[in-house]
């Protein structure tokens, strides 16, 4: 088609970086890289969405990504590599830098060095726009996502029956809610709420560490380029303390005593998926 991007960078209109050329697909690093090694595979044949695809072009797309991903491990030795496939999207992520996107996806852009990653979102044309992230944006976003939130238990505090609670009442309020587990640093907290496209981060803290671990996801954040990620939380916190870390930048803290429609009511009224 003659409007998209992708068909016009395999036919040459458009310069890209190629990295992998054959006869049914076409791999490219991508204009705004999320991180070191971000690349884009895409059919050679023009599809709109998955649905329309041919089943042999996505055979292939699939292979072509896995080589890229082997080529991006070598070259960065990243932790991992993940196979994705968000609704018509199909994206292979490395921890450590290193993304392979298929048609379909979108971006969020942040301030600062760094980049988001991408939010799956429904568009007029999704082909024309699939890059999302270049000035050349021609589709209109015609339904915004649901609000996602990250729950995490940070360092040693090992009582997380009240995290989930608090994140089963946020599901059942109709919010994304990705729950991390037990002894989380805020380093990994933070890389899972940039890689799962998180709006928000509610740590859940009862080890008497909040001063810290509030301000170093806070840090983090603004180091990645995230600090549009709100950051709430609650615990046993002292109100001199509460003072201090919602001067930080912290949204809100919920001491014992609230309930969790107070923290549905906040993420409702605060909190806004960005699309």
């Amino acid at each position: 088609m003659a409007d998209c991007v992708f068909c016009m960078i395999r036919d040459g209109k458009i310069p890209s970086a190629k990295v992998y050329d054959d006869q049914r697909t076409l791999a490219f690093m991508d204009i705004n890289p999320l991180s070191r090694g971000h690349c884009l595979v895409v059919p050679k044949a023009h599809a709109a969405t998955l649905y329309e695809a041919e089943t042999e072009d996505l055979k292939a797309a699939i292979a072509t990504a896995k080589k890229v991903a082997g080529a991006i491990r070598k070259a960065l030795n990243p932790d991992g590599l993940n196979l994705l496939s968000p609704c018509h999207t199909f994206t292979c992520t490395s921890s450590r830098g290193g993304r392979t996107t298929g048609r379909g996806s979108t971006g969020r852009k942040s301030q600062g060095t760094g980049k988001r990653s991408w939010a799956p979102r429904t568009v007029s044309a999704p082909c024309s726009d699939s890059h999302g992230r270049g000035k050349s944006r021609k589709a209109r976003v015609m339904s915004e996502r649901k609000i996602r939130l990250v729950v995490a238990k940070p360092g040693l505090d090992g009582h997380d029956r009240g995290a989930k609670i608090v994140a089963r009442a946020l599901r059942d309020a109709g919010f994304e809610v990705i729950y991390t587990g037990l002894h989380q640093t805020p380093e990994q907290i933070v890389a899972t709420a940039i890689q799962e496209d998180a709006d928000a981060v509610g740590l859940s803290v009862l080890s008497g560490a909040h001063n810290y671990l509030f301000k170093r996801v806070l840090e983090l954040l603004r180091e990645k380029g995230a600090e549009d990620i709100a950051v709430f939380g609650g615990g046993i916190i002292p109100a001199e303390d509460i003072t201090a870390l919602k001067a930080m930048g912290v949204k809100e803290l919920f001491t014992p005593g609230a309930t969790t429609q107070d923290i549905i009511r906040f993420v409702r009224d605060n909190i806004r998926a960005t699309v």
